[in-house]
């Protein structure tokens, strides 16, 4: 189990992309069905729709099996490691890069919302990635 610090990440076009670590950011078609999903593409990239185009926080974890109970959203898909990592970006942001096992994963990407007045106010969105490896 392991549990990354929070990254601050610029969401911009509603949208983030997780995708294999030294690949160049693969581009997603949005269709009107991704769109009610809430992500597109396919087992080493998918794009999460975002909720907002303002700065939020991405967390990343690996192999931990617990839930988060304030999450808004909680989205599930198949995704395959095959460099050593994944790198997470936005159409108008840096990357993020962390180091991950090669293999397959169970990616569950829990969405949670604060309030103005919340501690956390400079980050309107949390974004967890949870990275469990298939068995």
């Amino acid at each position: 189990m392991k549990k990354w610090d929070p990254q601050e990440l610029m969401m911009s076009y509603h949208q983030f992309t997780v995708y294999e670590k030294g690949r160049k950011k693969p581009h997603h078609d949005w269709t009107d069905e991704a769109i009610k999903r809430g992500f597109i593409g396919d087992e080493t990239s998918i794009s999460f729709e975002a909720i907002s185009n303002h700065k939020a926080l991405i967390e990343v974890w690996l192999n931990v099996p617990e839930q988060v109970a304030d999450a808004k959203r909680k989205l599930t898909v198949p995704f395959q490691v095959r460099n050593n990592g994944v790198e997470i970006k936005s159409i108008l942001s840096n990357k993020l890069t962390f180091d991950l096992p090669n293999g397959n994963y169970s990616l569950t990407c829990f969405i949670s919302t604060f309030e103005k007045n919340d501690s956390l106010n400079e980050y309107p969105e949390k974004y967890i990635l949870n990275f469990l490896p298939s068995q």
